[in-house]
């Protein structure tokens, strides 16, 4: 796929457009859980929470190298980066909740959100590394 005159795979696209979707679902499905009994469900102030969380935990796996599928060998090395990564996206949350405590990303559900986040993550990608390896053929052409 070509974007802006950049060819990007489309499994790379694939892995970010799955994550995406799981983190949303994950927030929005702590939030359901959480205020089932009171019966309030206005996901109106989710939507920013929401948003700067799935940014920051995309960009942080783009930096940590969770998106070159071909560096990384073992399925123990993949869940080792997504544990790494994934504390320093709560480092991060912590540390900007220190900054502006106006921003208030500790109350409510973000705690619940980032504990349920890592194992829905951590299973997404082994789910996609598992599907890719069953998948994997190798074209072999014969001519000149």
């Amino acid at each position: 796929m070509r974007i802006f005159k950049h060819y990007i795979p489309w499994n790379i696209l694939f892995l970010v457009i799955g994550e995406c979707l799981t983190i949303w679902a994950t927030y929005i499905g702590v939030h359901a859980i959480r205020n089932y009994a009171s019966g309030l469900f206005s996901f109106e102030p989710l939507f920013f929470e929401t948003l700067f969380i799935t940014t920051l935990t995309l960009t942080v796996f783009y930096t940590g190298s969770l998106y070159d599928i071909g560096h990384l060998v073992k399925t123990s090395e993949l869940f080792v980066r997504i544990v790494t990564c994934f504390l320093i996206v709560i480092s991060l949350v912590a540390f900007i909740n220190f900054i502006f405590p106006q921003a208030q990303l500790n109350k409510g559900d973000l705690p619940f959100v980032l504990l349920g986040l890592l194992p829905m993550l951590t299973i997404f990608r082994m789910l996609y590394r598992l599907l890719a390896n069953i998948t994997k053929e190798k074209i072999l052409i014969l001519g000149t």
